[in-house]
């Protein structure tokens, strides 16, 4: 084609493929790094590395509360408040890490996509997904609850271990996380209506398969929407490749 040759051959007195040196190689990386689809992709990348980080506190989480199980099994020597201390930490690494993600997720695609049609598309999202239901609402409450380690404390369903089943799931007792005095009113008047009291595990393991749902709708609609500068992209990125190929020979 014609921009084969021209890339081939720049100039009449050419005979031999176009020499490339290093100059050149920065050139076509920067260009490639400084694309719209280069951006996209970084962007999911982030967000990708971020989500793990949630599920690994999540999993931090159910470890903290099968620990403090064990500190309250029969022939224990149990350091409760200790352990008390590493579900509440858990718990409120989880909860922030969940929140912040979210929040930076809206904040982000409000700037980068304003008030176009994605733009609102995403926002619709996180509102039906997260913000108008109960387990974000709850799991926002418990992250400002947490970091009062007593409060936390004292609504955990911690019975001895002579009145304790083996493996009983951890519960929030509603009842006394009321005793709060900070629960905004929609917080506060979910409380009030929750007939059980709440199973953190339970509770983290739906809050993170939304998350994980809705994530995974994110990135396939952003590929849908930006395919022509991840395939732009791609193609500067094997231009590149190509030209640091030809400077740097790989091993046969």
């Amino acid at each position: 084609t014609l921009f084969r040759s021209v890339d081939k051959y720049p100039g009449p007195f050419h005979h031999g493929p176009m020499a490339v040196d290093a100059a050149e190689v920065k050139r076509l990386t920067d260009e490639f790094k400084n694309s719209a689809g280069f951006k996209v992709h970084s962007d999911i990348n982030n967000e990708r590395r971020n989500l793990r980080i949630v599920s690994r506190n999540k999993d931090d989480l159910v470890h903290s509360v099968a620990a403090l199980n064990k500190q309250l099994a029969p022939n224990e020597s149990p350091s409760l408040a200790l352990a008390l201390e590493e579900v509440a930490r858990s718990l409120e690494s989880f909860v922030s890490s969940a929140y912040a993600l979210i929040d930076y997720t809206r904040r982000h695609c409000r700037k980068v996509y304003g008030q176009v049609e994605f733009g609102k598309e995403v926002q619709s999202e996180i509102d039906r997904r997260f913000i108008y239901e109960p387990d974000f609402k709850l799991a926002q409450g418990l992250r400002s609850v947490s970091a009062h380690v007593g409060t936390l404390q004292v609504s955990l369903n911690v019975a001895t271990s002579k009145d304790r089943a083996k493996d009983t799931a951890l519960k929030v007792q509603t009842k006394e996380l009321l005793g709060w005095d900070e629960w905004n009113d929609n917080q506060r008047s979910l409380l009030e209506s929750m007939k059980e009291d709440v199973d953190i595990q339970e509770l983290a393991g739906r809050y993170f398969k939304k998350m994980e749902e809705f994530y995974a709708w994110l990135w396939k609609r952003e590929s849908e929407v930006n395919s022509a500068e991840l395939a732009e992209a791609e193609r500067l990125r094997l231009r590149a490749k190509d030209a640091y190929d030809k400077l740097f020979p790989p091993a046969a």
